[in-house]
């Protein structure tokens, strides 16, 4: 079976990511329902989808920015502490 091999951090992402606009995905629906718009048109046939998957790539694109930024900043971190000779490797 094929697969793909992710880190535990941008696995959980994608899961997230996948869960949150399917909940975009019900919320449209519904508004859409609320106001009266039809659910069944090729206007909802397109929004419906649209938006879904925006959300979806916003998100995705989000949760990559966070992880950089933590890994960059743990980078720093240790960086700085091997400049200043903090850092004790015990073997």
């Amino acid at each position: 079976m094929g697969g793909m091999h992710v880190w535990n951090d941008r696995a959980l992402a994608l899961i997230y990511g996948t869960v949150l606009t399917a909940w975009v995905f019900l919320i449209t629906r519904t508004t859409l329902d609320l106001f009266g718009l039809s659910t069944d048109g090729i206007v909802a046939l397109v929004t419906i989808p649209l938006v879904t998957i925006l959300v979806f790539v916003a998100l995705q694109l989000e949760f990559h920015r966070m992880d950089s930024r933590a890994k960059s900043s743990a980078e720093n971190a240790v960086l700085k502490s091997l400049d200043k000779g903090n850092l004790w490797i015990k073997g």
